[in-house]
């Protein structure tokens, strides 16, 4: 897959896109994660994720799409999981580093 990290210090958002190109004549996908502080609370993170999911093969091409979907939804959890994870441990870094 090849990778593509944007950062905008000033809107303090994050994107994350990313596409296949393993077996890219057989499908493609791409996916979109954002990150941005919540318009109901700017102390918290909204987070979008959008995957563009396309099968070339005839006859066989949605039975793919509907594997792809499912692994997507799969992996978002993941990935929100690790998000999590990283903003925990860098809070209590900061926390350990001023001594609050």
């Amino acid at each position: 897959a090849i990778e593509e990290s944007t950062v905008d210090p000033k809107t303090k958002t994050l994107v994350l896109k990313s596409v296949n190109y393993t077996f890219s004549n057989v499908m493609k996908v791409e996916e979109t994660c954002t990150y941005r502080p919540s318009s109901e609370n700017p102390g918290w993170t909204a987070y979008t994720q959008e995957a563009k999911i396309s099968a070339f093969t005839p006859g066989i091409g949605w039975k793919l799409e509907g594997l792809s979907v499912a692994d997507c939804a799969k992996n978002a959890t993941k990935g929100l999981d690790a998000i999590e994870r990283i903003c925990e441990n860098l809070g209590q870094c900061y926390s350990d580093l001023f001594n609050l």
